[in-house]
This record gives structure tokens, sequence and C-alpha cells, in this order.
């Protein structure tokens, strides 16, 4: 009994070869260092963001009360309760992250999109009351957006635009390997 396989069609002595999921959409390989420094921004970003005051609120009309990031990001799934679906950018925002990841670039910007698409509805906070306690005896108004807030927009924001540029470098990458060098 003979075998009919080439010691070269084996995928384990092949083991030196990329396969086709570890590479580009142009082919060539794209390194971890590559998709996290893709990350970064939108990370540091939305860590600032959890580390800063996102919302300013009026507890019962009259006493100041303020959220940080963190808070509204642990708290903001509680949202739908009451019809404010605006945190429900931060599953979207991860997705997208995981995209990156995975190489999908433009796939993490559609992504991203949707996530500030959705982050939109945290503007009807300014037209709701939001219950306090279980009882609803105390309850909070929105006075203002803090400076978090606007750090998680950005994140969001840039999550649209490093992948797009990640993409867009690649392909020029691409294209630039194709082009012959003429020598003069």
């Amino acid at each position: 009994m003979q075998l009919d396989f080439a010691v070269s069609d084996s995928p384990l002595i092949e083991c030196s070869r990329l396969s086709p999921n570890m590479r580009s959409s142009e082919g060539r390989p794209v390194s971890f260092r590559f998709r996290l420094a893709v990350l970064f921004p939108s990370l540091l970003l939305f860590l600032i963001a959890c580390a800063t005051p996102a919302i300013e609120l009026l507890k019962n009309g009259v006493e100041p009360h303020s959220w940080y990031g963190v808070e509204a990001l642990g708290l903001g799934v509680l949202g739908v309760f009451i019809g404010q679906f605006g945190w429900f950018a931060n599953p979207l925002l991860l997705l997208a992250y995981l995209l990156v990841l995975f190489r999908r670039f433009i796939a993490a910007s559609i992504f991203a999109v949707l996530a500030i698409a959705v982050a939109t509805h945290s503007f009807s906070l300014f037209h709701q009351h939001i219950p306090a306690d279980e009882g609803d005896v105390n309850h909070l108004d929105a006075k203002a957006f803090g400076i978090g807030f606007y750090f998680w927009a950005a994140s969001l924001l840039a999550a649209v635009l490093v992948p797009l540029l990640a993409s867009f470098v690649l392909k020029r990458r691409a294209v630039s390997d194709t082009i012959p060098e003429v020598m003069s």
C-alpha cells in the first residue's frame, strides 16, 4: 500500500506559511501589533471616558449629582426599562474591536457607525425622568453631559476612522508592492 500525497501537501509540514486568514485581504500579513495600534486611540479615549464625569444630574430637581463613565457603563443597561437605548452602543463598539482583532477593518468601521447611531439616542435623556430608587420616590433629571460623554463619543468616532485609515494604509502598501521599480 502506497500513500499518494506529497510531503509538501501536509498542513503540518507547511506550518511556516501563513494561512489565508492570517493575511490581509491584499495577501500580506497583518501583525498583531498593528491591530493593537489600530485599537489604541479608541480604547484610550474609552478608558478616559470611564474615569471622568459622564453626566450631570439633578436629584429631585434640586440636588446636583453626577455619574462617572464607569457608573454609566455599569448602570446604563438598566436604561432599557425607561426606554433609553444609548448604552447599547457599547456592545457594538466591542464587536467593532473584535473585528479589528480579526483583521476586518471595514466591517469594524461599519459596526462603529452603527454604534454612533445607537449612541445618539442618549440625547433623549434630557426629556426623561430617571428613577433613583425602586419606588420612584426620588428621581434624577439629566442636566448636562460631562466631559466623559464627549470622550466616549470621540472613542466611537475613532473606532470608525482609525480602522478605515488602517484599511487604506494596507491597500496602499499592497499597491506599492505590486508596482515594479524602474531603474534609472
